[in-house]
């Protein structure tokens, strides 16, 4: 993160449980909000902590949305499921905006 941001995230979402680890790319005085606790930082950063749940309700809203087009999610490259490598490797190297999408042709 620090390679494209060099002087760090204003804001951080950590999804992936990285905690401590996410730290080191929000900037002095950025916010940094993860799904795990995590200790409050020596530096002058705001953490806070978001809970989220299983909803079958939510999720089938959701997937209602996304199918009916009234939830944009931009996708900036699809893969077959034999390009899996390839995938990866776009995903580990982001070079702009959208989802990297594998897909498994029936």
């Amino acid at each position: 993160m620090r390679e494209v941001l060099p002087g760090g995230a204003d804001t951080l979402l950590d999804t992936a449980s990285m905690a401590a680890a996410a730290l080191g790319a929000v900037r002095d005085g950025g916010r940094f909000v993860t799904v795990t606790d995590v200790p409050q930082p020596e530096r002058d950063i705001t953490v806070t902590r978001t809970f989220a749940r299983m909803d079958r309700e939510g999720l089938t809203t959701l997937m209602d949305m996304a199918s009916s087009g009234r939830l944009h999610t931009p996708v900036a490259e699809v893969f077959e499921l034999d390009e899996a490598r390839a995938a990866y490797e776009a995903f580990s190297h982001p070079h702009g905006r959208g989802r990297i999408v594998l897909s498994v042709s029936r």
